[in-house]
């Protein structure tokens, strides 16, 4: 029965060839500090051939640390904040021919914040930080700048980290199809480093005390590339996806546009508006930072003090009573989320848990460590979660106070609640044109002016006529 043997009627599959690329900055220099842009071309006019999304983009680079004091018999530790290698970069932006396509400011404060949801507690602690780039061992420092007696440097390696972190948060890490790269215009990647001060916690060991200030150039950045995946296609295969598609490529994927606002000290309500006009809504997070923690450059390192605040990633709870999401008067939830501060548990007190394992939190038992819903009255009970870094083993980064290492979100998933008013692609809620606020009552207000970082998650498709103008038209 030849009929049924599969073999007399396979065919040779359509021919495809998968190739990893590094590319090189434009800028074309050696060493890069905080607030330097770096931009990359990803090639256009490459026939048959598609950036491989599923791959996606990475950044390749060596973090170097330099020293903050000419004193011999001195030690500089640098702890990376909650996002390891990633609280490096603060801004991604992807463009072509002039149109923006993705811009994420703040990219490692929301990388930060995604950590913050892992609820992994194993993950957490210790395999996950190794693996990100966030420790070197379980309980060692991240970089390490050290003088002897004499003031020769003791173990430059230890000052000098190799990383390799994805791109996440834009257009093409989330698309739907691999990216069209016979386009006419190269896709431009720009990406713009955090400053020195604000990538992590610092702690300098010299005899006697002093007190330098931190400088850009304490941190540089160097043998930076872009790496990536093509994806070629046989001409076969290409006229085959032309033919169906009427040479007009459309992509759905997602992005993340971050809004600030800033509240003032000794408030008891706010009503803050965040400007994202878009067609679907998908989700919003929002992070509340104080102001007086976040570090500037010229901020002094006080040897004689050896704890310091995390700036991206001390996500705190400012004494919320209720808060509430408006958009045009219609209110999401429609009742608001009220916190019960009494079962909220401190960053520290959680740190030291997973560092002794004993588990008296249940951390290990719990299904996740950021919110648990407790009856119908939408009470929250917010934890901070677990997040294990220390100088040494009584040393604490994130400093005396517990607020500083707190991983609080608040946040609302329009797409997941839409209750049916979605069409087929866009799940999310139209926000064009609306007025969308953010609603808090507070127990006793802040003691300092609180910031807050707003991401929203959004629906976008590119399209890309293959016969027309050849670049993407971008919809929102």
């Amino acid at each position: 029965m030849a009929e049924l043997d599969f073999r007399d009627k396979h065919k040779p599959s359509l021919n495809a060839v998968r190739t990893k690329f590094e590319l090189e900055s434009i800028n074309k220099k050696t060493t890069y500090y905080g607030n330097d842009k770096l931009i990359f071309h990803i090639p256009s006019n490459m026939p048959n051939t598609f950036l491989d999304t599923a791959y996606g983009l990475n950044l390749k680079f060596k973090i170097n640390l330099g020293s903050i004091t000419a004193s011999n018999s001195s030690k500089l530790l640098l702890v990376l904040d909650k996002a390891g290698a990633m609280s490096s970069i603060n801004r991604i932006m992807v463009r072509q021919a002039g149109v923006v396509l993705s811009e994420v400011s703040g990219a490692n404060v929301l990388a930060c914040l995604m950590k913050s949801y892992e609820t992994n507690a194993l993950y957490c602690g210790n395999q996950g930080l190794l693996l990100e780039g966030m420790k070197q061992q379980a309980q060692g420092s991240q970089l390490e700048f050290e003088r002897d007696a004499g003031g020769a440097q003791i173990t430059p390696e230890r000052a000098l980290l190799d990383v390799c972190v994805p791109l996440n948060y834009t257009v093409l890490s989330s698309a739907s199809q691999n990216i069209p790269l016979f386009g006419k215009a190269p896709i431009e990647v720009e990406l713009t480093f955090e400053i020195a001060s604000r990538i992590g916690a610092y702690e300098l060991t010299v005899n006697p005390a002093e007190t330098p200030a931190i400088v850009n150039t304490l941190v540089s950045y160097t043998e930076v590339k872009l790496q990536g995946y093509f994806i070629e296609i046989s001409q076969q295969a290409m006229s085959m996806i032309d033919e169906a598609h009427g040479g007009i490529y459309k992509i759905v994927s997602n992005n993340w546009t971050n809004v600030q606002d800033i509240v003032e000290a000794n408030v008891k309500s706010f009503s803050s508006n965040i400007p994202v006009n878009v067609s679907s809504l998908n989700r919003v997070l929002a992070v509340h930072r104080d102001s007086t923690k976040i570090k500037n450059e010229g901020d002094i390192v006080d040897s004689a003090d050896a704890t310091y605040p995390l700036s991206l990633g001390h996500h705190i709870y400012p004494d919320i009573d209720t808060y509430q999401f408006n958009i045009d008067g219609e209110k999401f939830p429609s009742v608001p989320v009220r916190i019960n501060p009494n079962d909220s548990i401190s960053g520290d007190e959680f740190s030291y848990q997973l560092e002794n394992t004993d588990d008296s939190w249940g951390l290990y038992a719990s299904k996740s460590s950021l919110c648990a819903k407790s009856g119908a009255s939408n009470t929250f009970k917010f934890n901070s979660l677990s997040f294990v870094s220390g100088f040494a083993s009584a040393g604490h980064p994130w400093g005396g106070d517990s607020t500083n290492i707190a991983s609080f979100a608040s946040g609302y998933d329009f797409e997941i609640m839409n209750e049916g008013k979605a069409d087929k692609m866009y799940n999310g809620r139209s926000t064009v044109g609306s007025q969308f606020n953010y609603n808090v009552f507070l127990d006793n207000g802040t003691d300092d002016p609180l910031y807050i970082d707003y991401f929203a998650q959004h629906t976008v498709m590119l399209i890309l006529n293959k016969r027309g103008a050849g670049v993407f038209e971008y919809y929102q």
